[in-house]
């Protein structure tokens, strides 16, 4: 297994090394991770185990060319904003379900990073959601591309909202407090295995490009704001492969979650 490095994992995202970790790379680092590297629960419904380890997760993404969900994508940008200097920790996200009602903690795992004394939200595994960092500042609105997001507070924890004509709508609430690695592996399994698991409704993959956001589920493809239904399981492999460059091979016949 390869071992981590930031040259290639910089490589796949078309950029070199910067000169100082300020806040022009960041917004440069995750506009490219969005558009490089896919969001993608495959492996859940392949039957293999997610493995939360900086090594393996270099392999996966940056060797073998896949995406992941949260704790995959955020945990491997950590590992490389660690190594390119950046003052960073790990954060845990409870994400929006209804009015007054969020999911455990460590349902979600986030980014906060620390540039000339301002902080950061910087979250490249949650799907279609913001393509910059987010300014963990009241009443200082982050505008990227399409959208813009801020973060104010609620009760005990801060809470980051999609602005919008209509009104605003929650993402997601977080704390300050810094987490490791391992305090996200029981949410993990939990989302691999437990059929309560949003993750466990069936396979999906998206992935921003210069034409617009592309979605794949085992149900529909939606490319560029156009919605195509898929019925069959050739359908949705031919579309893997054709949007995504990605085989779908036979999953698993035993799970073995012991090293997650």
């Amino acid at each position: 297994m390869a071992s981590f490095n930031s040259d290639s994992y910089l490589h796949l995202l078309g950029l070199s090394a910067p000169i100082s970790a300020d806040l022009t790379f960041l917004e440069q680092l995750q506009f490219a991770h969005l558009h490089s590297i896919p969001f993608e629960n495959l492996d859940i419904h392949r039957g293999v185990p997610i493995v939360l380890e900086l090594d393996h997760l270099f392999q996966k993404i940056v060797v073998q060319k896949r995406g992941g969900f949260c704790y995959e994508l955020n945990g491997l940008l950590f590992g490389l904003l660690k190594a390119l200097g950046y003052d960073c920790w790990l954060v845990s996200a409870r994400v929006y379900e209804g009015p007054r009602k969020y999911s455990p903690v460590l349902d979600h795992m986030a980014i906060v990073v620390q540039i000339d004394g301002e902080l950061y939200l910087t979250d490249v595994g949650f799907g279609d959601f913001s393509r910059r960092p987010i300014l963990i500042q009241q009443n200082s609105p982050t505008v990227d591309q399409e959208r813009t997001y801020e973060v104010d507070r609620y009760y005990q924890y801060y809470r980051v909202k999609l602005l919008q004509t209509s009104g605003t709508v929650p993402e997601y609430i977080f704390k300050l407090k810094a987490y490791d690695w391992q305090d996200f592996q029981n949410r993990s399994l939990f989302h691999q295995t437990n059929s309560k698991s949003h993750f466990q409704k069936g396979p999906v993959i998206t992935k921003l490009t210069e034409q617009g956001r592309v979605t794949l589920t085992n149900q529909k493809l939606i490319l560029h704001g156009e919605t195509q239904a898929i019925k069959e399981q050739t359908t949705f492999e031919a579309l893997l492969q054709k949007h995504f460059g990605l085989a779908w091979p036979q999953p698993r016949s035993n799970k073995d979650y012991s090293t997650t």
